[in-house]
């Protein structure tokens, strides 16, 4: 009641209520949204009291730059509602110099503004990886593999590999990234056991190419019973020289 509420890329998807379903208002509340998704919601997406700018809304909505098309999530199904390749989404929000917009999207791992303009969403697209493994555990070789997305043009996706404790302070350092580190430790020991060769892999991808880029690690059985290995995925925008994104870190211990 007496409410007023601004959103700017908000994703509102997949809620279901008898009445309202992804927002609803009374008659003495008012709602606006900038840059923001609602999709999949039932009965309803947005409230007719609502005011929308460059928004994805289901079954259309009135307002300047707003869109009514699939959002194209990575996988729905799981809750994953990361903007895949060609997802119309992307770089169709606006960059309006009113709003205050945090450096980072949602996941705090890709910053809000990759390009030029703003993607519509809490997700701003760009290179992510999946990690996947390790396949073997205790065998010969400890294994597992990464693969790269990207809807962007002239990315630079490396991987890391870190054999060591992990501590922020003692993690690779992040330039342009807002003081975020990889936490991943980076010593004497780790270039002996793996060799840079083997730790750092880099594919330049060019626009939408999903699945384009998949490596296979390998960690020698040389490497020590118990020891914890780190690895992450790191994207640089080649024209504007930053780091765009960050991959989760992910760890396992060797057995």
């Amino acid at each position: 009641m007496n409410s007023s509420v601004f959103g700017s890329n908000n994703t509102i998807c997949y809620n279901a209520a008898q009445s309202g379903g992804g927002v609803a208002l009374d008659f003495a509340s008012s709602a606006m949204f900038v840059n923001s998704i609602a999709w999949r919601n039932l009965p309803d997406q947005l409230s007719a009291l609502c005011l929308a700018s460059y928004c994805d809304v289901e079954g259309g909505f009135p307002g300047s730059g707003n869109i009514n098309v699939d959002p194209l999530f990575v996988d729905s199904s799981k809750v994953d509602f990361r903007l895949t390749c060609g997802s119309p989404c992307v770089d169709v929000g606006t960059n309006s110099p009113g709003l205050t917009l945090p450096p980072f999207d949602q996941s705090g791992l890709d910053l809000r503004i990759i390009g030029s303009t703003i993607d519509i969403g809490a997700d701003e697209a760009g290179t992510f990886w999946d990690f996947n493994g390790p396949a073997i555990v205790g065998g010969p070789a400890v294994n597992f593999t990464a693969t790269a997305t990207t809807g962007q043009n002239g990315n630079l996706s490396e991987v890391y590999v870190s054999l060591g404790d992990g501590s922020s302070t003692g993690g690779l350092s992040v330039p342009g990234a807002g003081g975020r580190s990889l936490g991943l430790d980076l010593d004497s020991i780790f270039t002996i056991w793996l060799g840079l060769p083997t730790a750092l892999r880099q594919a330049t991808l060019a626009g939408c190419s999903p699945g384009a880029s998949t490596f296979a690690f390998t960690i020698p059985h040389s490497t020590p019973v118990g020891q914890r290995v780190y690895y992450a995925g790191l994207t640089w925008d080649l024209s504007a020289s930053v780091l765009t994104s960050i991959s989760g870190t992910r760890s396992f211990v060797t057995q």
